[in-house]
């Protein structure tokens, strides 16, 4: 049910996506590229830079607390796109805390963003800056596709949809016959896929729905066997914009719920997001 859910959103996207051509001028302005756990296809606009900070934690016996910080750049204008990621995560008081994997992406404006259907796909590199001991990394490189395709429906509706994969290396320790440790590398892939609708309530605040449901595969803890585990994600949530001179500021608050084969958790997402011009003539 949890995948299912995820991919009934994305084939309803598409089949809206593709049964209407008309261009998105008709409709009034809106946010566009402030979503939380769904990314949208829109590139940066020409000589204006973004600073995204989000943070996370769901409500376990030894809390979680994810943060990232976010830069996007246009590369000569929207058409290309670089960004990078910068994780950080404190694991309680009887771990360590410290900087995860950073992701450094690029992302291609396939399609204009004024377009009936918006896609931009996404290519990433896993760095290996976390602490694996820990278990903030897993100390390799490794890579992501992402696939954000995006629509405006109305002067009140925009949907969004994410599919990708993440490929990534691990390794763990068994202990053979003879007595003496063996060390057991393997290349794993996982995958994500979600959506979004967003109701523009008005043109500054916004209501969004979010679901996602990753699927991941790695080694069993303390084993060398596999395993694949399902998390899914659904998330309503609400953002609004501030606009001061060329600055637009925009917070934003959620409230997750995630879904695993352990049971069910409620978490806390904060967002905060600075867009403004750069370069000669910005002011």
């Amino acid at each position: 049910m949890k995948i299912s859910l995820a991919v009934l959103l994305v084939l309803l996207f598409t089949s809206v996506g593709f049964g209407q051509e008309t261009s998105t001028d008709e409709f009034t302005d809106a946010i566009e590229d402030n979503s939380f756990f769904i990314e949208e296809a829109y590139n940066q606009e020409t000589k204006v830079v973004q600073h995204i900070f989000t943070g996370v934690s769901f409500g376990e016996a030894n809390r979680r607390y994810d943060y990232t910080f976010t830069q996007e750049w246009p590369i000569w204008g929207q058409e290309h796109q670089f960004s990078f990621t910068l994780p950080y995560t404190s694991l309680g008081q009887q771990y360590s805390d410290g900087i995860g994997d950073i992701m450094i992406n690029y992302r291609y404006q396939l399609t204009p963003v004024r377009s009936s259907l918006v896609l931009a796909p996404r290519l990433s590199l896993i760095l290996p800056t976390g602490t694996s001991l820990t278990g903030i990394s897993n100390g390799f490189l490794g890579g992501q596709v992402n696939i954000p395709a995006s629509k405006r429906l109305s002067n009140d509706f925009i949907i969004h949809a994410n599919a990708g994969f993440t490929v990534l290396q691990n390794e763990a320790v068994s202990m053979n016959w003879i007595g003496s440790f063996e060390v057991t590398k393997r290349t794993f892939v996982s995958y994500n896929i979600g959506g979004s609708l967003i109701w523009l309530a008005t043109q500054n605040v916004n209501f969004m729905l979010e679901a996602v449901n990753n699927i991941n595969n790695d080694f069993e803890m303390y084993s060398t066997e596999t395993e694949t585990t399902n998390e899914f994600i659904v998330h309503p949530a609400v953002r609004c914009a501030i606009d001061i001179n060329t600055l637009q500021i925009v917070p934003g608050i959620g409230v997750p719920f995630r879904i695993t084969d352990e049971g069910t958790d409620v978490g806390v997402f904060l967002y905060l997001s600075f867009e403004h011009p750069y370069g000669a003539g910005s002011n």
